[in-house]
């Protein structure tokens, strides 16, 4: 996956690649890995908060991991 040098908008979906392994989690990552142009939406986090939750019903998270990775995200936004 190659992304161009312009600032890169990410949505929730591809957001969630980088905290949660999933189908082409490591080619996100590594599209990524060094920038310093992106760019989300706030309503991103209430959309990451749903998708944890979601996993979190579907057991393929444990709620603790979904509030440590909700809190990273939250950390990275502050960044």
């Amino acid at each position: 996956m190659k992304i161009a040098s312009s600032p890169v908008y990410l949505d929730t979906s591809a957001l969630a690649k980088l905290y949660v392994p999933e189908d082409e989690s490591d080619e996100m990552e590594s599209a990524v890995k060094g920038r310093t142009d992106l760019i989300a939406s706030d309503l991103t986090l209430t959309e990451m908060a749903s998708a944890l939750a979601r996993r979190v019903r579907e057991e393929i998270l444990l709620e603790r991991d979904a509030g440590r990775i909700y809190t990273q995200v939250l950390r990275d936004f502050d960044e």
